[in-house]
């Protein structure tokens, strides 16, 4: 009955043209367990559940009546299942059979490999099964977690157990010591080094608007964004002028002044070569209508 639900899959195929792996590319079911569809040959497939949802999606694919088809396979299985355990596969009348197969643990095996087996590797397959590894892993990570487990809370466990007594005694009390305020004297800033010119670099971390002076030279007058980095270097003097003085961190001849001010504060800087000066803010700084193109050298 196999064989002939297989041909009427087979010949509904070949009657629309389709090929194994056009039915495989469209269902998703692998090619091999089409063509033992197609063959009749349910060992070769998974599960009979699995059987039954391949059959109905490869029919309905095809055009055929699936419920009908579904029934026809019930009906062989449900044959096949009261018939001996030891099958010939591809038997039938009139056609040389082909390896004897048996299904051993639920897996196909050729009888001779299965004979040729001591009595004992049988006792141990029966004993030894997956479910028995399974729960065994499962005992053996529970054991661990105790261990591991108690190694961990038993200290606690046993100073919760402990009187307030017994942990006074054993605690030992701490002696008050006398320590000898000592005043630290602050450090000042190490000294600029003696340098002929002014060496100056500004590092915008936030956007700003910023003015530049070279020997009282217009240098830059724009907006500067965020990474930027301008270097000058000036024979007398450098003069840098900002409406945000918590967005230009300066570097003066090879050491860090820090921001020039708060956030959206005007701040004017005076640098000579070995002195900075921080004149009186004034009014607040404008953009010049015409920007000079950088004189510095802008470092991304």
């Amino acid at each position: 009955m196999l064989q002939k639900l297989g041909e009427q899959l087979q010949q509904a195929r070949q009657a629309r043209g389709v090929s194994l792996e056009d039915a495989e590319r469209i269902i998703r079911i692998r090619r091999k367990y089409l063509a033992a569809l197609e063959r009749g040959d349910h060992l070769a497939l998974p599960t009979p559940l699995q059987v039954r949802g391949f059959l109905q999606s490869y029919s309905t694919y095809l055009g055929l009546d699936a419920a009908a088809l579904v029934a026809q396979l019930d009906l062989a299985l449900a044959a096949a299942r009261r018939t001996n355990r030891w099958q010939v596969r591809g038997f039938e009348a009139g056609r040389a059979g082909s390896p004897l197969v048996a299904r051993v643990s639920g897996r196909r095996m050729p009888f001779h490999s299965i004979a040729n087996k001591p009595s004992s590797w049988r006792r141990v397959q029966r004993i030894v099964n997956f479910e028995l590894l399974a729960m065994l892993t499962v005992i053996a990570a529970l054991g661990w977690a105790l261990v591991w487990g108690g190694r961990r809370i038993a200290p606690t466990l046993l100073a919760t157990a402990l009187p307030a007594g017994t942990l006074a005694a054993v605690v030992p009390t701490a002696t008050p010591t006398l320590i000898q305020e000592v005043l630290q004297t602050p450090t000042p800033p190490p000294p600029l080094a003696t340098f002929t010119d002014v060496q100056l670099g500004l590092l915008f971390e936030q956007r700003s608007y910023v003015r530049v002076l070279v020997d009282d030279r217009l240098d830059f007058d724009g907006q500067v964004v965020v990474g930027e980095r301008l270097e000058y270097t000036g024979v007398q003097r450098v003069e840098v002028t900002t409406a945000n003085g918590a967005g230009v961190r300066v570097q003066f001849n090879q050491r860090d002044e820090g921001l020039m001010g708060a956030f959206g504060e005007n701040v004017t800087w005076v640098f000579l070569p070995n002195q900075k000066s921080t004149p009186t803010p004034g009014a607040p700084l404008a953009p010049s209508a015409e920007t000079p193109a950088p004189a510095g050298t802008k470092v991304p």
